[in-house]
């Protein structure tokens, strides 16, 4: 074939995937249009808006003009879309437009998180209307807020206790959780929490356990095999979620959406609009999407309400006495993307754990020391607690089988000062409610940031104000451990590093 029947066979394919895209971007627009009174026509009276789960209303209560910047104001383009058009490749079911406005029977049927918006609309175009409230404020167990806000968190407070929809979104360790908990106990509502994973489930428990009056066994668990609906407050992974929603979608005040900026899109969709709550708090670092998808999230949460600032720099709730010590290794491995068998020698290598040991003897000389040790494989953790024992040492092991009457027997002694070292894996962590810990070993190169700031939460929450809060980390000379170690120390940083301190080798 020449290049010149190449080139025309290229140029039909081309106007093809013009026309395609033309045809459904006019199928769209279409579906756009609403049929209407004229404008002069519209009967007079208020506009009765009933709010549930959804906003609903008569479609031809309100003037064509209204309807108009509704359905434009909540019809998004489809990044997905786009993204398959540029590829020539639009699947089947691939809209052009994004819309959280129908037409049903009649009437004109809008997500709640646009109320305000509508409001100010139904204002501007001087429409008068009145709303219906439908939805659902059950109490099962009332909740008490047994925490303190900094003066960031209080004045976000008063903006957000004025909206029932919204999002508030901050760094990491700005405090969210904390002013999503005092909120929900203020409203005196059942709330759901809604997350995308199961460690930030148990992230989000031990904030329950800590900030409000109630006991671990009476928060409600929806994920890691666990369907108990609690009292007065649940959390509940997205994906087990959907099976429950029938179930909970009466019986909720509040939702609150965790990483709302991550969540999957299905989620505002299929779970968060079927609830009935009186209201909705999305929870994120901001409210911008990286799939661009920002519209449709706040149509469904609502509009960004406030911006909490960093961590610490306006009286957070984090510490000015976290210190952070940083001990090089002598710990050499030829190292080939094999990261599995550079793990194995890491745990088996005799000098390195012999540091780690020393490190934490002269740590617990002091009575007062209760320290935190983290590993990444349970084969590490017994070999670091067979090295303390020898040297005289009680330590502890937690890990994901230990049963939970242990887990509390170990946190009991940990507490009176029976023992002070618990040692565990970095999938493990959220099963410690320990307090009183003032140092926290990293024993091997942690690379997830949620098992990192689980054990961050570990050493900073219910110790005294004026310990010392001591991290201790490794610095292994391989390029990949390094890398890993300065990832771990911008996590350490956000968390509001009062000093930093790299010791040389042999320095105490």
């Amino acid at each position: 074939m020449s290049f010149l029947e190449n080139l025309i066979q290229e140029i039909e394919a081309r106007k093809k995937a013009e026309e395609a895209a033309q045809a459904m971007e006019d199928h769209a627009k279409a579906a756009l249009e609403t049929e209407s009174l004229p404008e002069e026509q519209a009967p007079s009276g208020p506009v009765t808006v009933a709010l549930g789960n959804v906003i609903e209303m008569e479609a031809d209560a309100l003037p064509f003009k209204v309807r108009e910047e509704i359905m434009k104001r909540l019809t998004f383009d489809n990044p997905r879309y786009f993204h398959e058009a540029r590829f020539e490749r639009i699947k089947p079911g691939t809209t052009r437009y994004l819309t959280y406005a129908w037409n049903q029977d009649g009437k004109l049927i809008l997500a709640r998180g646009f109320m305000h918006e509508l409001i100010r609309i139904f204002h501007a175009n001087r429409v008068q209307f009145e709303i219906q409230d439908r939805t659902v404020r059950p109490q099962s167990f009332c909740l008490k807020f047994k925490g303190s806000l900094n003066p960031d968190q209080t004045e976000a407070l008063e903006t957000i206790r004025k909206r029932r929809f919204g999002i508030v979104t901050g760094p990491r360790g700005s405090g969210k959780k904390v002013l999503a908990l005092k909120l929900a106990a203020a409203r005196n509502v059942d709330a759901l929490v809604i997350v995308k994973s199961k460690a930030r489930m148990y992230q989000w428990k031990e904030a329950v356990c800590r900030f409000l009056n109630i006991h671990g066994s009476q928060v409600g668990m929806l994920g890691d095999g666990r369907q108990d609906f609690g009292e007065g407050i649940a959390i509940a992974i997205d994906r087990t979620l959907y099976r429950h929603v029938d179930n909970l979608k009466s019986r909720v005040g509040m939702v609150i959406g965790d990483q709302c900026e991550r969540a999957n899109l299905k989620i505002f969709t299929d779970a968060v609009i079927p609830m009935e709550s009186a209201y909705l708090l999305g929870l994120g670092r901001s409210d911008k999407r990286l799939d661009g998808l920002d519209g449709p999230m706040k149509a469904c949460l609502g509009p960004l309400l406030c911006e909490l600032k960093e961590p610490r720099k306006a009286g957070g709730e984090g510490t000015g006495n976290l210190i952070l010590v940083v001990r090089p290794t002598d710990f050499q491995f030829d190292f080939r993307d094999n990261y599995g068998e550079l793990t194995t020698a890491l745990i088996q290598d005799q000098t390195r754990n012999d540091l780690i040991v020393t490190d934490i003897l002269e740590c617990v000389a002091n009575p007062r020391a209760r320290t935190l040790l983290v590993c990444d494989r349970i084969e590490h953790a017994q070999t670091l607690k067979d090295l303390l024992e020898a040297r005289f040492a009680k330590a502890a092991i937690v890990k994901g089988r230990t049963p939970r009457s242990q887990i509390e027997s170990v946190q009991r002694k940990y507490g009176q000062g029976n023992l002070q070292v618990i040692i565990t894996t970095q999938k493990s962590i959220h099963k410690l409610e320990t307090n009183r810990t003032n140092h926290l070993f990293v024993a091997s190169p942690i690379k997830y940031g949620d098992h990192l700031f689980q054990a961050m939460g570990a050493l900073m929450k219910a110790a005294p104000k004026n310990d010392q809060l001591v991290i201790h980390d490794y610095r292994d000379s391989l390029r990949v451990l390094m890398n890993s170690l300065k990832q771990r120390v911008t996590y350490y940083r956000s968390m509001g590093l009062a000093h930093e301190k790299t010791l040389e080798k042999d320095e105490k």
